[in-house]
């Protein structure tokens, strides 16, 4: 192992640079933020040439993904990421309810992703994922409007917080609304500071809260909301 580690203290590979501006772009990290970032815990700093190159070392490139957590496959890529809109909500919107931070965009992130995937996985496997719930604007009452979906979601067998959440996650799959859920543990470096989102046009994502389940299902309804 150590034959290795010296190994991949020289050795060089060639990255896709706009690959690593693409994800500088989409957190929102100046170079010198980052510089700072993969050199934790090194007694020399690394440098723009360090990192900012066509040919990088490894060493070097396996602290940019510690950062990322892409796999170094992803920096190989020879083809360049789209930063328009469409990509990700982070190139729509400048401004969120609330700031967050780096552990929360990592998710966001993540989910985007896989929610691509799961449009493509459904085209092949020709899934209906189309909208099957009444479009409801502010000109409805809303009284009206909450009863008819307490009649349609509200899961009445169960009580209990945990079959409650599951009985609720099932109902709005029926209807193609599709809920997942991430979990961190005690020791993550980069904690979410969200509990929960929604990404256009159906998903729903979660933090699992084992300890505060009430609050779980209370951030599924509001997320369910923006649907």
């Amino acid at each position: 192992s150590n034959f290795v580690k010296r190994t991949e203290t020289f050795m060089k590979i060639e990255q896709n640079i706009s690959r690593l501006n693409y994800l500088l772009d989409l957190y929102k990290i100046s170079h010198k933020e980052f510089l700072t970032m993969v050199s934790k815990g090194l007694k020399n700093p690394l440098t723009e040439n360090d990192v900012f190159t066509k040919n990088i070392k490894v060493s070097y490139l396996k602290r940019i993904d510690k950062v990322f957590n892409k796999g170094l496959h992803y920096y190989l890529d020879p083809k360049t990421p789209t930063t328009n809109k469409e990509a990700s909500i982070f190139f729509r919107k400048k401004k969120f309810k609330s700031e967050l931070n780096f552990g929360a965009k990592k998710i966001v992130n993540q989910f985007e992703e896989f929610k691509i995937l799961l449009s493509t996985i459904a085209k092949l496997a020709e899934l209906k994922i189309e909208r099957t719930i009444p479009v409801y604007t502010v000109q409805h009452s809303s009284k009206e409007v909450a009863q008819a979906i307490r009649e349609e979601f509200y899961p009445d067998k169960h009580r209990k917080n945990k079959n409650f959440l599951k009985a609720l996650i099932g109902k709005l799959a029926e209807k193609n609304v599709l809920v997942f859920e991430f979990v961190e543990t005690w020791n993550k470096k980069d904690t979410a500071n969200i509990e929960g989102f929604f990404l256009n046009p159906n998903v729903i994502v979660l933090k699992r809260l084992q300890d505060a389940m009430s609050r779980e299902i209370f951030t599924l309804a509001h997320e369910f909301g923006h649907y």
